[in-house]
């Protein structure tokens, strides 16, 4: 529970999201600008943005090997680069606010430095009627991945907002090559079959906007910034997450269950499918069959780990999912299934 909260002006995380190379950092350096000269023009719009960019906080190499390798120690180094980052920004927040924290979590020194060097940060005590956002800069593809930015507004009770780049691949390969490090084309490609843009219907999701860069207005953005940071995210009682959580754990077992089943059907009929259109299979059934079944143990296990988030609406239609292709998990299933699976296929004709 926070406590202690001394509010002083408005807070909020604003997410940008989209492939590399789909124009989200040129759109917060714009952002930057803008906010900058409209605080010049007036007292009232004093907006303080704060640019965390993780291509600057997150080494090139290590961001890579997230896509790149099957290891267990690259993935949770991966994970535990990012988790620092999100302590960071919670601990310059609950600072905003004037929240004690009790013991602070640790953070690598060098990590939090290099946090505070970006943003600029010396010493909250000259802003307290400042409007203060966090521009977040990542590709965050998966719903997951935004969830936790979520969780902490929700946490000290702030605003939350999220804006969409849309980028189709082809551009964003055109534009990586240009790039200083640029990233593996097999990354981008990858990152683009497993892309979950925000969705407005989810309730945490409900303050999102799409945008491309011919639709990317600085002044709409701020104007939505500016609705986002006056609609903080309400947090609910500690019963009802309680009974959420122990609903969730239960609903879990079962949504695995389900998957699994979904899946095992889908793997069949593509195998059925690759037997009756063509006489001449390069890699051979057994081989195809293999990777079919390594696509699933990778789905379930995001499923497993929250890495795939299903959709609240969904949810709700996990029993006897396998048995009724027409409801909402089987789809949700479905399309996650063939998007991997034409990639999958993509790679190996």
């Amino acid at each position: 529970m926070v406590e202690n909260v001394k509010r002083s002006g408005n807070t909020c995380i604003f997410l940008l999201c989209g492939l590399p190379g789909s124009g989200k950092t040129t759109l917060c350096k714009r952002l930057l600008s803008e906010a900058a000269k409209c605080q010049q023009k007036s007292a009232e719009l004093n907006l303080k943005l704060y640019h965390v960019c993780y291509d600057e906080l997150l080494p090139v190499d290590t961001e890579r090997t997230i896509l790149q390798t099957v290891s267990e120690e690259g993935c949770s180094q991966w994970k535990k680069y990012r988790r620092n980052i999100i302590k960071c920004l919670d601990q310059k927040i609950a600072s905003i606010l004037g929240v004690s924290q009790g013991r602070e979590s640790e953070i690598p020194a060098e990590i939090q430095l290099r946090f505070e060097q970006l943003q600029g940060i010396k010493s909250y005590s000259e802003l307290d009627k400042t409007n203060h956002v966090f521009l977040i800069d990542d590709n965050l593809y998966y719903r997951s991945m935004r969830y936790e930015y979520y969780q902490l507004a929700r946490k000290y009770e702030i605003g939350f907002g999220e804006a969409y780049i849309s980028c189709d691949v082809e551009t964003a390969l055109q534009r990586n090559q240009t790039r200083e490090q640029a990233i593996p084309e097999e990354v981008i490609v990858t990152m683009a079959t497993r892309l979950e843009p925000p969705d407005p219907e989810e309730a945490w999701e409900q303050n999102s906007i799409a945008l491309d860069e011919f639709s990317s207005s600085v002044d709409s953005v701020l104007q939505f910034m500016n609705h986002v940071l006056h609609h903080p995210v309400q947090r609910p009682p500690e019963e009802d997450m309680t009974m959420k959580e122990e609903s969730r754990i239960t609903c879990s077992e079962n949504l695995i269950h389900q998957a699994d089943q979904i899946l095992r059907k889908l793997i069949g009929l593509h195998i059925a499918l690759k037997k009756e259109t063509q006489t001449h299979i390069p890699e051979g059934i057994k081989t195809f069959a293999q990777k079919l079944n390594g696509l699933k143990s990778e789905i379930l296990k995001d499923l497993k780990t929250g890495v795939l988030l299903v959709p609240s609406g969904v949810e709700s239609q996990v029993v006897n999912a396998s048995k009724n292709m027409d409801c909402a998990f089987h789809t949700f299933i479905q399309d996650i299934f063939h998007k991997r699976a034409a990639y999958l296929q993509g790679n190996n004709s």
